[in-house]
């Protein structure tokens, strides 16, 4: 037996109208080993326009499904799953016949191993969302029904659907209402930012405060395990027998990864034989079967017209002569047509044919206006919801700001931000109000950024600098690093094949140091000089070398990190009595007696994303982190707490940085010219 083991996270909110909407959630964990074989079962149901009796109805379908299921046999699970469907169809037949006007919708299945089985009637959602080759999140109708021709209305479930999962991937049912305010994409936005239990969570939070009449429920299923998903029972012979799926590929052509998609299986629940009726009932139905093809047929007619009356006012694509022509020649036909038939009928029947015309006008022309309507208010809804849960989430950042919360303050705005993204701006009303939400996050975040605006000065003389930080600055032309001790005695340079020079004061002149590393294979990237010694930063052996100052050079290097401290993103080093590193995604590592302890630094707002270089001296408390890309240099505390950001918005490209606490400056060197700003945290 497959050790997948799903994981359920359900929402269900109830709506003001239980008439016009009632929802069934029906979910049973096996508790015995006798029922984990057969697996778990799910259901989920929605009655629209129904009655207390309807809902009674339905939710007995609902349980008898579940027990026959786990009485049965525990071996051939999809062939006994087929068989407890076809005695349902035959018991709720006469059901569906009498109660046509009320809209159900039902999934119903079992999950075993990593096997799913299910079938529907109605267009619930059914979704899979899976992560592809490049970790990003896709998605799938598995059931593919939505939109497309309904099923009989006396046949409960016509077909059964079955496939395999993989851990990881997330299956997704719920009631079709749900749809109106969480679209597919919706849905895949908010999985791609939170985990299916935050997603269910999110979801249901929302649609409570959205204060409907419709009710809404759904169950989003993960596996546990990370075991893979293997096919039970006779699911692998359904997907050998998968019918064509040219129009959807399968997941195999999309990620690469999954051994079967789910698909639709060619074996079909058996249709039920037809209840015998009276001779005046079939001429009943037969009439009304006949008056929805002929409302279907002038529903299209319409569609088409205003379709053609869409290019005829745009001129899409150059069509507008065609639209016109052809309307032209439609309407001779037509008129041809209706004219010699209408002259073959007699006055009652010509009577007959105007009122069944009216007819089909009035009622094609008032569902359309009740759908407009409808659609109006729904979107209303969706705005008035979207609109006080941004309302509520930017308050609580701003609470939690006061309390000096700022990791709390900062995931609350990025949620904030999230559903503005999804405010409809279909009206100036939506928009204007979308634009005043923007301003009042914007003025939030630009609390968060702790961002100070800076405009240098450009020094006329570069003597200006203070002594003992010149050799910080830009290395020379020919090194990739400079370093010099603060009291000046080791100036040393490092070049790009690894070797190391230093600056003699005493005869004005670069000279070769002797230096040997640990390791053959070392590529040094940068150094620092500190108490007579040099650091050297080898990345490419996740180590750091410690050189004694002798005569000629630097005596052989040692070993510095002892732990499993990983180097190889490392772009910086610092060295205050501890030693600093910086890596590439802005991670910094503290080193004490070569043991490397990581520091903290996601309280920086917007998150750091490619600096190369890290200060720091003995005399200083705080870390300076360069970050050219986005124009920034980002101050911390020696614990990592993020004090301040200076950004350069109306400057050029900057090139290096030296910092000078004590005269409270920083100089910045950019296109061969040194400028000058105040240090404003201090």
């Amino acid at each position: 037996m497959s050790s997948f083991e799903p994981q359920f996270h359900e929402f269900f909110v109830e709506g003001r109208d239980a008439e016009a909407s009632h929802v069934l959630l029906h979910i049973t964990e096996p508790a015995s080993d006798e029922e984990r074989r057969r697996g778990y079962f799910f259901a989920i149901a929605e009655i629209n326009q129904g009655t207390p009796k309807s809902v009674h109805v339905v939710q007995s379908w609902i349980e008898h499904l579940e027990i026959t299921y786990y009485e049965g046999p525990s071996e051939g699970t999809e062939a006994h799953f087929e068989e407890t469907l076809q005695r349902l169809n035959r018991q709720s037949v006469l059901y569906l016949r009498q109660h046509q006007e009320e809209e159900i919708h039902i999934i119903a299945g079992v999950l075993v191993g990593g096997s799913l089985i299910f079938a529907i009637h109605g267009e619930p959602m059914t979704l899979l969302f899976y992560r592809g080759k490049d970790n990003s999140l896709h998605r799938l109708d598995i059931s593919g029904e939505r939109g497309n021709e309904p099923a009989p209305p006396d046949q409960l479930f016509s077909n059964v659907l079955s496939g395999v999962i993989n851990p990881n991937d997330v299956l997704f049912f719920g009631s079709p209402h749900t749809d109106d305010f969480f679209s597919d994409d919706r849905i895949q936005k908010v999985l791609e930012t939170r985990s299916a239990g935050e997603t269910a969570h999110h979801i249901q939070k929302v649609l409570a405060e959205i204060d409907s009449e419709l009710s809404f429920g759904g169950v989003f299923v993960q596996a546990a395990s990370s075991a893979a998903a293997v096919v039970i029972g006779s699911t692998a012979a359904s997907i050998k027998e998968r019918r064509d799926m040219a129009d959807r590929p399968n997941r195999n052509e999309q990620s690469g990864r999954m051994t079967a998609s789910i698909g639709r299986t060619t074996r079909s629940v058996s249709r039920l034989k037809k209840i015998p009726w009276v001779k005046i009932g079939q001429i009943i139905w037969s009439g009304l079967l006949a008056l929805g093809r002929g409302l279907m047929i002038a529903a299209a007619a319409i569609l088409h017209f205003f379709s053609s009356l869409f290019v005829l006012i745009v001129n899409r694509r150059d069509e507008r002569r065609t639209v016109i022509e052809n309307w032209k020649r439609g309407w001779r036909n037509l008129i041809e047509w209706f004219s010699v038939r209408f002259r073959s009928l007699t006055v009652m029947g010509k009577i007959i044919v105007g009122i069944i015309i009216l007819a089909v006008l009035g009622l094609a022309g008032g569902g359309y206006a009740s759908s407009m309507i409808k659609a109006r208010r729904l979107a209303q809804e969706k705005f008035t919801a979207l609109k006080t849960q941004i309302e509520k989430t930017r308050d609580e950042a701003e609470a939690s700001l006061i309390y000096r919360d700022e990791k709390q303050a900062r995931t609350r705005l990025t949620d904030a931000i999230a559903l503005l993204n999804d405010l409809p701006t279909d009206t100036k009303e939506h928009r204007d109000a979308g634009a005043a939400l923007k301003d009042g996050l914007n003025q939030l975040e630009v609390k968060l950024r702790h961002e100070i605006p800076t405009t240098p000065q450009m020094l006329s003389d570069t003597s200006a600098l203070a002594s003992g930080y010149v050799a910080q600055a830009s290395p020379l032309p020919g090194f990739i690093a400079v370093s010099s001790q603060k009291d000046g005695l080791i100036t040393a340079m490092l070049t790009p094949n690894g070797a190391v020079a230093e600056w003699s004061a005493k005869e004005k002149l670069v000279k070769n140091s002797q230096i040997t590393f640990p390791a053959q294979n070392a590529r040094p990237k940068t150094l620092v000089a500190y108490n007579r010694r040099l650091y050297v930063l080898d990345p490419a052996n996740s180590q750091i070398y410690k050189h004694d100052k002798v005569t000629g050079g630097f005596s052989a290097g040692k070993i510095w990190v002892t732990d499993a401290s990983t180097l190889a993103d490392a772009v910086s080093l610092a060295v205050d009595g501890s030693i600093w590193v910086l890596r590439a995604d802005g991670g910094i590592i503290k080193f004490d007696s070569g043991v490397g302890t990581p520091i903290e630094t996601a309280g920086v707002f917007p998150a750091l994303q490619k600096p190369i270089a890290l200060y720091t001296n003995p005399d200083s408390g705080w870390l300076y982190l360069f970050e050219p890309e986005q124009k920034r240099i980002v101050v911390l505390t020696k614990t990592g707490d993020f004090r301040a950001q200076y950004t350069f918005p109306n400057f050029g490209a900057v090139n290096d940085v030296v910092y000078d606490e004590p005269s409270r400056l920083m100089y910045l060197l950019s296109d061969g010219k040194v400028w000058k700003a105040p240090l404003s945290h201090l």
